[in-house]
């Protein structure tokens, strides 16, 4: 089974670089949680570059393509304290 990589988008966070370390690494899916606009992004791995797989929203699931079965509420992780 491969690897889950769970990445809280930060104002400094450096999203040119970071696609390109996890993709060296071989991660193959990568979700951003994005606190301001309230969103989660689902990334995968294809090839050397990433392909995102949904932008999830307040109200909406948020789910893997990787983990069969993996799903999480958007709201519960924007408001997870």
């Amino acid at each position: 089974m491969g690897n889950l990589f769970i990445k809280t988008n930060t104002i400094s966070g450096n999203t040119a670089e970071k696609p390109r370390d996890y993709a060296e690494a071989g991660i193959p899916e990568y979700w951003i949680v994005h606190p301001l606009d309230e969103t989660i992004t689902v990334l995968t791995l294809d090839g050397d570059l990433y392909a995102e797989q949904g932008v999830f929203r307040r109200g909406e699931t948020a789910t893997s393509v990787l983990l069969t079965g993996f799903a999480v509420s958007v709201d519960a992780v924007l408001d997870a304290k």
